[in-house]
Formats: structure tokens, sequence, C-alpha cells
């Protein structure tokens, strides 16, 4: 496959003689048309395999699931994503997702609904080109890495809106926000003022959290203003006896069975 440039000649009379004229020629060879394919679904934030929640943010991966130039909405707004993105479409069951990013490797979805078992389906132009079979379960909260990776720091904001890091680490006692998706589909959140009952852990919207191993109090739980559906924000208290250090570990979960996601961490001081 490539680009390849040349030329021919051809000669010409003319009534003074005959001349050879140039002739440029651009020949572009192409990769045959692949079969599509899903290879995986995952957890956008932790990249962890399933199960799925309805509102989460999913990734899937393959070929062919979309235009080889990238393609994201013009306008991302709670309730305003589209349906088709470059000609792509994505089926749960019978019900599209909204997509936040489409090329012919990868789409972002969100995921309208959960089932105990049910197909994925990617559609070009209206015609189904490649399925996949997966799982529903309960929530299963996946944090957002400052990297993009699902491992390492923390996509967060410490209370003075800066963002965590080594180099700016939250201090005990403070409030610190984290992001996550896997957790439902968009709500409003419940603020909690004063102190509540005496538990371990705290949880709001069935978040429970920990930092260090201490149980960390949740003060809000819900879809930050202006933001896509599926994504959550969840506000913390850094426990006044947390660990201090570059990489101290941070879990959330919800009430359910599934675990939670292990390798992400915050700085605090």
């Amino acid at each position: 496959p490539g680009t390849y440039s040349t030329s021919f000649s051809a000669a010409v009379t003319r009534p003074d003689g005959t001349d050879r004229v140039p002739y440029p020629v651009t020949l572009r060879v192409t990769d045959p048309a692949r079969p599509a394919k899903i290879t995986s679904v995952v957890n956008a934030a932790s990249y962890a395999p399933g199960p799925i929640y309805a509102g989460e943010i999913v990734m899937i991966s393959g070929e062919g699931l979309g235009p080889d130039i990238p393609v994201s909405p013009t306008v991302v707004a709670a309730g305003e994503l589209p349906y088709t993105l470059g000609g792509t479409s994505v089926y749960f069951q019978q019900l599209p997702a909204p997509l936040l990013y489409v090329d012919a490797r990868q789409v972002l979805a969100i995921a309208p609904i959960t089932y105990d078992s049910f197909a994925i389906s990617v559609k070009q132009s209206g015609q189904t080109v490649a399925t996949f079979q997966t799982s529903g379960g309960g929530p299963s909260p996946g944090i957002f890495s400052a990297d993009a990776s699902g491992k390492g720091n923390a996509a967060a904001l410490n209370s003075d809106g800066s963002a965590n890091s080594p180099s700016s680490p939250a201090a005990r006692g403070s409030l610190i926000s984290i992001f996550v998706t896997g957790h439902g589909g968009c709500f409003l959140g419940v603020a909690v003022s004063g102190w509540p009952p005496i538990r371990s852990p705290y949880d709001t919207h069935g978040m429970v959290a920990e930092i260090g191993g201490e149980a960390a109090r949740v003060v809000f739980a819900g879809s930050p203003p202006g933001s896509v559906c599926g994504l959550q924000r969840v506000d913390l208290i850094v426990p006044e006896n947390s660990p201090t250090g570059d990489a101290v570990p941070l879990r959330i979960w919800s009430g359910y069975s599934n675990p939670a996601q292990s390798g992400i961490t915050l700085a605090i001081q």
C-alpha cells in the first residue's frame, strides 16, 4: 500500500517534427477491504472488561468500526450526544447508544441499558458490520486516571481546583473530587450536610471509598453540570488519619459485589 508517482511519454507529430510529451501519473494503492470486527468492550476509565452497567462510558475496540479519520461530536452536552458519528452507530440489543468518539479501531459510547447477557452491534449506514456478546451487572465504578492509562494518579481535583499530583498533593481533611464512570447515567447527586451517623465506610448513591485503607467520607456523588451522562464526580473528604505520600491507594466501589479498581492512587500530604 502507498502512493506511487511516475510518468510516461507519448509521441506527438507536429508539422515541424515529432515531440515526446510527458504525462505524470499518480497511483494510490490501498489495503483490500477488511471485515469489521469487535475485539473488546471495556470500561472507558478502568479498561475492565465488564460487567457493563447502564450509563457506563465504554470503549469498543476492533477493526473497521468507523472512518479512518476520527470523528467527535461538535457539541458535547448532557442529552445532546448523537447516535451516529461518521456513518457509524452502536446498538445495545435494539437500543442506540449515544456516541462520544468514532474511528476505525475505537468507539466511545454510553451504554443505554444492561441485561444479564446482551449483544452489542456496530452499524454503518444502517447495516450491521460487527457484533459482540457481553454481560451486564450492577454498578462498578471505573476511576479515570490522569494519564488515561487506568493506573497511577487519579484524574482528581484538589479543593483549590488544582490537579492532584505529587507536586500538588491534597491535605488531610480536605475535599478532593474524583471522576468515574460505571455507576449509572445522569443523576443530580446528593450532597451530605453535617456529619451523618457514625459508619464505615460512608456512602452516597451507593458509593463507598477508601484512601490509604481508611474510610473516606463521600459528600457528593453525581453528574457534574454540563457533563455527558455517564460521567460522575465523587467528592471525598481525605481522612485525617490517611497515610501520606505521592502514591496513596484510592478505592471507590458500590454496595454491589463487583470488586473495586486497583492501581489508582492520590498524592496526599
